[in-house]
């Protein structure tokens, strides 16, 4: 678990670009392996970007392996683009929470996700944010977008992501701007997605 304090001061930048022309691809701003119990702050720019000729490509801006109990505090700029050429996907996530977020999800800056996949047969799949479940807060006043271009097959983007739940004590608000942009033969776009139960505020 982190349990102590990151912070990307408005001068910094943190930026992860893999390249790979025979494997899949994965790049990350912010790894945290486990759980998020501190606090991560950033105030400049963070960015991830992965490019793949021949498999996947896999770009996190933040990667957060399990919960998110703690704080994340955006106001810069945080981004993930994942690049593929062939039959293959793209799968970008400008945060990633892989379970609950218990804690506090604050941004006021700009977060997004864009995922290209240019060759016939590759698909494409961008989350601006994703979480687990949420039973915490997730606030956004600033801009998260996510952007998922496919040449003609799947294309599939979401502003934010909730996997599961969002129970009752957790809550979604949104003062600023939640955008997803799909383009592809099998396009779907959601600006606001749920998979489980909302039984708490959106």
């Amino acid at each position: 678990a982190v349990g102590a304090t990151l912070t990307n001061t408005n001068t910094g930048t943190i930026s992860a670009t893999a390249n790979n022309s025979f494997n899949s691809a994965y790049a990350y701003g912010v790894y945290v392996s486990n759980d998020l119990a501190g606090t991560l702050t950033n105030a400049g720019t963070i960015s991830a970007t992965a490019n793949a000729n021949t498999s996947n490509a896999y770009a996190y801006g933040v990667y957060v392996g399990n919960g998110l109990s703690g704080s994340l505090i955006n106001s810069g700029t945080i981004s993930a683009t994942a690049n593929v050429k062939t039959d293959s996907s793209a799968y970008a996530y400008g945060v990633y929470v892989s379970g609950n977020l218990s804690g506090t999800l604050t941004n006021s800056g700009t977060i997004s996700a864009t995922a290209n996949a240019t060759s016939s047969g590759a698909s494409a799949y961008a989350y601006g944010v994703h979480v687990g479940t949420l039973s915490g807060t997730l606030s956004n006043s600033g801009t998260i977008s996510a952007t998922a271009i496919s040449a003609d097959t799947n294309a599939v983007a979401y502003g934010v992501h909730v996997g599961g739940d969002l129970s009752a004590a957790g809550s979604l608000t949104n003062s600023g701007n939640i955008s997803a942009t799909a383009n592809g033969s099998y396009d779907s776009a959601y600006g606001v997605y749920v998979g489980g139960n909302l039984d708490g505020i959106l």
